[in-house]
């Protein structure tokens, strides 16, 4: 009786954590995966995805497209891409939404879109098929990675419905 009392307490702290509750899985949308966490008491909600086709080997699995929405930041849709590699600061980072063309600037391993063509970017990702990234590694080599976007208006909607 008493293991069983003991238990049932256990298995409740599982379930009404809150820690617990908000880290979950909020399913698939074509090439996209949605994803709910908490961290430091805030709720963050991220898409990731990716890419459909790279142009040299294998620079480990953590190569993603991410946008992410941080509520009690007040930041909605903040695209980084995590290139697997650290790039190179002193060659044009291009990124290529179907025949759109931004640049956009590098922290170690991710790129970023400037803070003043962010909103632009989005909404020219939502009506693409495409993303494609041309960088540079430290080594002067041409890398280029192809996302898909099929799926990402769908994505988007439902990290924007979990994050308020």
């Amino acid at each position: 009786m008493i293991f069983k009392k003991f238990f049932i307490v256990v298995i409740s702290l599982f379930i009404f954590n809150p820690v617990f509750a908000l880290d979950k899985d909020l399913g698939v949308s074509k090439r996209f995966n949605m994803h709910m966490y908490k961290q430091d008491e805030q709720t963050i909600c991220n898409l990731y995805s990716s890419p459909i086709t790279q142009s040299t080997p294998y620079r480990g699995k953590n190569v993603k497209l991410h946008i992410t929405n941080r509520p009690q930041k007040n930041h909605r849709h903040k695209l980084s891409i995590n290139m697997g590699i650290n790039v190179n600061t002193k060659k044009p980072i291009l990124v290529m939404i179907d025949d759109k063309k931004y640049t956009f600037f590098a922290y170690k391993n991710f790129i970023f879109p400037y803070n003043k063509d962010e909103k632009r970017i989005i909404r020219d990702m939502r009506r693409a098929r495409k993303l494609i990234i041309k960088i540079y590694d430290n080594n002067d080599k041409l890398i280029t990675d192809e996302y898909s976007l099929y799926g990402l208006i769908q994505a988007i909607s439902i990290i924007d419905r979990a994050c308020r």
